[in-house]
């Protein structure tokens, strides 16, 4: 595999973990309109499995959830039960971070609705995870984050070009540039017939 190959490879893989991440946004949302719901390793397979070739999205999950075969397969729980278990997390996590606080704000569970609740779970496992990461990894989190405006290459440069004549030094050159989709988009066209080399 050369250069432009593993790179290639490299932005498909990079592609499919973020399809993946998505997806499991859109259950965990799913679970969260829906507490009613059993939110469970086994119950994200069975909807995993109910919507293979299926497009996972808020719309296409809430119509699956009116069949029965699905609503049926999901484990149920009362809203109690929701509940309940939602402040039995949160307990577990006060007395991970700070034992002596945690009856003082276990005592305020009863004057908060569940979704106020399971919003605070949610920021509490957020700030923890910030707090296990490296320095770096924060960095690269937050460079990520950023805005970036979509390059192009120049319209000189062809598929042809970047096929036939491109050396490695030219693909790390214009992937610095103009980042590889880009370059995968221009791969991907028909645009142009002639040959162009780039110079470094």
């Amino acid at each position: 595999m050369n250069y432009a190959e593993q790179v290639r490879a490299d932005q498909k893989a990079a592609e499919e973990k973020m399809q993946e991440i998505q997806v499991l946004v859109q259950i965990n949302e799913f679970f969260e309109r829906h507490e009613e719901l059993v939110q469970c390793d086994a119950a994200v397979k069975i909807i995993m499995e109910y919507m293979a070739d299926t497009e996972i999205s808020a719309e296409t999950l809430e119509d699956a959830l009116a069949h029965t075969r699905l609503a049926q397969a999901i484990p149920h729980q009362t809203l109690l039960e929701s509940r309940e278990k939602v402040e039995a997390e949160l307990l577990a996590m006060f007395e991970q971070s700070s034992p002596g606080t945690s009856a003082h704000e276990a005592a305020k569970f009863k004057y908060k609705e569940t979704s106020e609740l399971r919003e605070q779970l949610a920021q509490l496992k957020e700030a923890r995870a910030m707090r296990a990461k490296s320095p770096a990894q924060l960095r690269a989190e937050i460079q990520a984050a950023k805005p970036s405006q979509e390059q192009e290459l120049p319209d000189d440069i062809t598929r042809e070009a970047i096929l036939m004549l491109w050396t490695p030094e030219t693909f790390k050159f214009w992937a610095r540039k103009v980042g590889m989709n880009a370059i995968t988009r221009r791969i991907n066209s028909k645009r142009g017939t002639g040959i162009y080399r780039s110079a470094l």
